[in-house]
């Protein structure tokens, strides 16, 4: 088997995973993670929604992916971007709508549709710092 290069050592990934959590996440952008984690528990054909760690995981992700794009802030469209595959695996369908082929993708994607967005944050600063 081939030897495998190591591209990160502890240190440095210690030093990303900080990175990552001094990203900043508006208290309205917070708030939204919230509504939508909330919104899943009563979504038609949902027989468990996402819980809590549902909102803690569109936070961090967001963060993530807010830190690949170059940016210190949250933005409520990097939530929604990633709200399908972050809460739908969470989703515990009706027996009938498991027994439909319903999607769990679907219904966040219409709960993210009904959700309303906090608006754009302000003066939310423009670059990451390691």
């Amino acid at each position: 088997m081939p030897p495998v290069e190591t591209v990160i050592d502890a240190e440095g990934l210690l030093g990303l995973q900080a990175a990552v959590e001094r990203i900043h996440v508006d208290p309205d952008v917070a708030r939204y993670c919230v509504d939508l984690v909330r919104a899943t528990r009563a979504a038609t054909n949902v027989a468990v929604g996402a819980s809590p760690r549902g909102s803690q995981a569109l936070v961090l992700v967001g963060r993530a992916l807010a830190a690949l794009d170059g940016r210190a802030y949250v933005r409520p469209d990097d939530i929604k971007r990633i709200a399908e595959p972050v809460l739908a695996h969470r989703l515990t369908l009706t027996p009938q709508a498991w027994a439909q082929g319903v999607d769990p993708a679907s219904i966040v994607a219409t709960v993210v549709a009904q959700t309303p967005v906090p608006p754009t944050i302000a003066g939310a600063p423009s670059a990451v710092s390691a």
